[in-house]
């Protein structure tokens, strides 16, 4: 293949062969090909010498031309590779993103202190839950001497270790705008409190950025004209000499200024169509970084080429409008003639000595260029205080206060209801009021669990033996208020199978129980009853006993926990009656098994009484029963009772408005009320429940069946 004719073809199909694949053309083939080691680098060269020369050749008369015999035989090779390319229609497949989420968001606030400190806040919003019920946890990663907020870690709501610490709320985050209003109220107190502190110990420095310290605007011009060389000259001498009094360049200055849209509009409506030299002051607030604020400077001094600022004005803008309102000077926006859209050396000289008396590293200086003159335009500049000049761009943001890049477009009503529950929190802690929240012992457990609404909730235990375990575990859940009644004492053989001691024989066993309960929060309200649920302890003492308890229906879970079934029946009865949820568990004979039934009024389909109706029936004709906790060894009780502490929270939780993974089990399931567990290890050969476990091999350790009553009554 000697003549240029052919080669063109041969890399014309090349090309084509190519874009079949899903690529832009055979060259591009070749890159990937060589990534992927389908062709060597040495091949690829060449074909990267095909493509070179077959771009030379485009356009011009190849007919008389021809190429040498290592590019024709190059050229043959590219095309072989290309059409027996295992690479062929990659391209052309649509990529598929497998199913996930991020979980984490990174926001970041740059705000002031009192004294012009920098104050920046990094924070990561992390969701803890899944798409159906998120869960928003906010991690500070940075925030202006965060030591001094961990050793206070209740007064700022912050739980965690110093390496990782977050914010912690009384209430769990299920919305994202709310985690939004958490961060932002919190970093708002956070430095609020830091400035009072500065305040207090008489720390605080000259105030940058800050009219209210009676800051004044010196005389000086703006001026446009076109400068000469002896004007140039003069000016970079002025400038040399203004930073030289400066001291150190700044290196930190903004590569973005954001406009309120209105403000732009305002500027662009009097600056971008009236003459040029015209100007005004620019303003914003700390916590916004927006400039939001335009001053039209109406009666400057002004002519073709200067604009003279009306400082007499401009200054009492600055020390009383302003000043009230807490809006800080962020720069000035002038107009040139024509095209002339950069500073002169006038405007950066002036602009340097108002930032040193201001004590400003900077000022946004942006220059517009008007429609009665030219094309109306806006460029961007900032001025040192070193009369250093930077580009810089403009970007418009619309008229609504809280914008999404600063704030995450949180609506004001959020934010101050997020800012009242912080203030309600605060009064609490400094009043002494919640003294669970303030202790650490519940800090572990404060974002899974809402302990002011567990302060308030009730446990009715009826039989303290086995369930002893159970009564700690739910004080350590932040339970606030107990009940509990049993008439036994504690013997020799409890030690075993319920978690007693030798110090408590004799004793007790409900007066055994409150003392460990007080052990573990000395702030609970317990009441133990030295007697059976039995005729002696009526209704109306029953009620009596809540009443002085101030336990609320949906807040109290009345738990039977015990060998009688009199005693059982009998809860069912008083849940029934007080409108509250029951709990009822024991063990089966030898403890090889266990079962567990939960009613919630209005949310469970079944009763007790329903799904146990043998045995009621079997009870109303004379049985006895003689099962007790004999044979089972204390790992079966305490397997039964971690399972009833988790029924016993969801229950606790249903109705609090509090969103919990503990609560799932009412929500998507309630008549699914009935729990077996089949303790036996293993050798499960008659269990009482081999039935309705229905396995045939022998792989099974410790089953827990739950089941709708319909299921086995049906």
């Amino acid at each position: 293949m000697r003549t240029t004719g052919n080669f063109v073809s041969t890399i014309t199909k090349v090309n084509k062969i190519g874009r079949s694949y899903g690529f832009r053309n055979g060259i591009h083939w070749a890159e990937k090909a060589v990534r992927v080691n389908e062709i060597d680098r040495y091949l690829f060269a060449q074909f990267r010498k095909c493509s070179e020369m077959f771009a030379k050749l485009q356009g011009l008369s190849t007919g008389g031309l021809s190429v040498s015999d290592q590019l024709s035989m190059a050229c043959q090779e590219f095309l072989h590779c290309i059409s027996v390319s295992h690479l062929r229609n990659q391209q052309k497949q649509k990529p598929v993103l497998p199913t996930g989420t991020f979980r984490a968001y990174i926001k970041e606030f740059h705000w002031k202190g009192i004294d012009g400190e920098a104050y920046d806040f990094r924070f990561a919003i992390v969701n803890d839950g899944d798409g159906s019920s998120p869960s928003y946890r906010i991690y500070i990663n940075s925030a202006p001497h965060l030591s001094d907020a961990l050793d206070d870690l209740h007064r700022f709501h912050i739980l965690g270790s110093d390496s990782n610490p977050y914010i912690c709320w009384d209430s769990d985050i299920t919305a994202f705008d709310k985690a939004n209003a958490v961060m932002i109220v919190w970093a708002q107190n956070y430095k609020k409190e830091l400035d009072k502190d500065k305040e207090r110990r008489g720390a605080v420095r000259h105030q940058r950025n800050a009219p209210s310290r009676q800051h004044f605007l010196l005389r000086g011009t703006f001026r446009s004209c076109v400068e000469s060389r002896e004007n140039v000259a003069a000016g970079e001498v002025v400038v040399e000499e203004v930073a030289r009094a400066a001291g150190e360049v700044a290196s930190i200055w903004p590569k973005v200024v954001y406009l309120e849209q209105g403000v732009m509009k305002r500027i662009m409506g009097i600056l971008g169509k009236r003459k040029p030299e015209l100007g005004g002051m620019l303003g914003f607030t700390e916590e916004q970084e927006l400039v939001s604020h335009f001053v039209f400077d109406e009666n400057a001094r002004v002519n073709t080429v200067e604009y003279n600022p009306n400082t007499k004005f401009l200054n009492k803008v600055l020390n009383k409008r302003w000043s009230k309102e807490n809006i800080s000077l962020a720069g000035f926006v002038h107009s040139h003639p024509g095209n002339f859209n950069r500073l002169s050396f006038a405007d950066i000289e002036y602009a340097a000595r108002i930032c040193q008396e201001f004590d400003m590293e900077y000022l946004f200086m942006p220059i517009v260029t008007s429609a009665a003159d030219s094309q109306a335009s806006i460029t961007g500049y900032i001025v040192t205080r070193e009369a250093q000049v930077f580009d810089c761009d403009i970007e418009v943001m619309d008229n609504s206060i809280m914008q999404e890049n600063n704030w995450g477009g949180v609506e004001e009503s959020l934010l101050e209801a997020t800012r009242a529950e912080f203030e309600m929190a605060s009064q609490k802690k400094d009043s002494g009021t919640d003294p669970m929240s303030q202790d650490e012992t519940f800090a572990r457990i404060s974002t899974a669990i809402p302990l002011d609404h567990m302060k308030g909730c009730t446990i009715v235990g009826v039989g303290c033996g086995g369930a002893r375990g159970f009564y700690e575990d739910m004080a350590r859940c932040g339970v606030g208020k107990f009940l509990l009644i049993d008439g036994d004492t504690s013997s020799r053989s409890n030690i075993a199978s319920q978690n007693g001691y030798i110090s408590e024989i004799g004793k007790s066993k409900a007066s055994v129980v409150k003392g460990r309960l007080l052990d573990i929060n000395e702030n609970l309200v317990v009441t133990a009853l030295d007697c059976m649920l039995d005729d002696s302890l009526t209704d109306e003492d029953f009620e009596r006993h809540l009443a002085d308890l101030e336990a609320e229906p949906e807040k109290t879970v009345i738990c039977a926990f015990t060998d009688s079934f009199e005693a059982q029946a009998r809860c069912q009865c008083l849940a029934r009656r007080f409108g509250s949820p029951l709990l009822s568990a024991q063990h089966h004979a030898n403890g090889d098994s266990s079962e567990i039934i939960y009613w919630y009024p209005g949310i469970s389909r079944y009763t007790q009484e329903e799904i146990l109706a043998d045995r009621y029936a079997a009870y109303a004709n004379g049985y006895k029963n003689d099962v007790t906790s004999v044979g089972s060894p204390i790992f079966n009780t305490t397997r039964l009772n971690a399972l009833c502490e988790k029924i016993a929270t969801g229950l606790l939780l249903y109705k609090s408005g509090f969103e919990s993974r503990y609560t799932s089990f009412l929500k998507y399931n309630p008549d699914r009320n009935l729990i077996l567990i089949r303790q036996k290890c293993l050798d499960f050969l008659g269990s009482t429940l081999e039935g309705l476990f229905g396995h045939g091999d022998r792989d099974h350790f410790d089953d827990v069946v739950w089941l709708n009553p319909e299921e086995i009554l049906s």
